[in-house]
């Protein structure tokens, strides 16, 4: 069976398992090739139902977890769109899919950056085309996905990755518990990383009436979706989910105290007292 083949038959899958009900989910995860977003050594599992690490500790969900988290924000054609944790890209790739997000909404045709890359002719590299869950890209609004990593190496290789695939998705490096307050305001916001409680600063960058979606809580969680009103948020919970915690983002001067302390430096040398 081939890799469109293998992506099909887990839309199919997930359908059944009522992973989403809105078509433009489903239309989204078929046009998107997971195997791209995961290593080498992993491209063979990439269309099963099981989360994969990606580095850096990373890894990318359960396709059932991202149909499931794209359905619930239900988010439309030209909606702007925050995500916190861009790991591999996959995440991101699928919301811009629905959002209209994509190169050849701006330019005519997907770039492809990776000259070392098979050619974009190669049926397995191609982003596939949208089908009718979709609307026709020509003459449609197109939409904008933020998307903020810790991970330097991780951020660098998604964006290079996502605009080879044809995406036009702006990542930065930092501290997701922020948000992307310069991008701000959007429509819509999720975390795919692991929180005690949705961040304030995130829930305060998306419009009224939007949604944000998280995994809230400790070792397990549960997913949350709170919606912007104009005098409160309105809360609902949804299945339990397991994620990675979000990480801190470390000062220069906090990075170098806790080496030194897993050192065994003193903490009342020069350097440190100088900060």
């Amino acid at each position: 069976m081939d890799l469109a083949a293998r992506r099909a038959k887990m839309v199919e899958r997930l359908q059944q398992r009522g992973a989403f009900e809105d078509t433009r989910t489903a239309a989204a995860l078929r046009s998107v090739p997971r195997h791209e977003f995961v290593p080498d050594s992993k491209q063979h599992l990439a269309y099963r139902e099981t989360p994969l690490r990606i580095g850096q500790g990373q890894t990318i969900s359960a396709p059932y977890i991202v149909a499931r988290m794209v359905d619930l924000l239900q988010i439309q054609q030209g909606d702007e769109v925050l995500e916190i944790g861009t790991g591999c890209g996959y995440h991101a790739a699928v919301i811009a899919e629905v959002v209209g997000a994509t190169l050849d909404n701006h330019t005519g045709g997907p770039v492809d950056t990776d000259t070392a890359a098979k050619p974009r002719s190669h049926p397995d590299m191609q982003r596939s085309q949208p089908d009718a869950g979709i609307a026709e890209r020509t003459g449609v609004q197109s939409g904008a996905v933020y998307s903020v990593e810790y991970h330097d190496t991780l951020a660098k290789q998604a964006q290079r990755r996502l605009t080879r695939l044809g995406y036009d998705i702006q990542i930065r490096r930092g501290d997701g518990r922020d948000g992307w307050p310069e991008q701000a305001p959007y429509d819509h916001a999720y975390l795919t990383c692991a929180v005690p409680e949705i961040p304030d600063p995130v829930i305060s960058q998306v419009r009224l009436h939007g949604y944000v979606l998280a995994p809230v809580g400790g070792r397990t969680q549960t997913l949350v979706r709170m919606r912007v009103t104009d005098s409160d948020t309105k809360r609902e919970t949804f299945e339990n989910v397991r994620f990675v915690p979000v990480q801190k983002w470390l000062t220069r001067r906090t990075r170098t105290r806790n080496w030194r302390r897993a050192h065994g430096w003193s903490l009342s040398s020069a350097y440190e007292s100088h900060g």
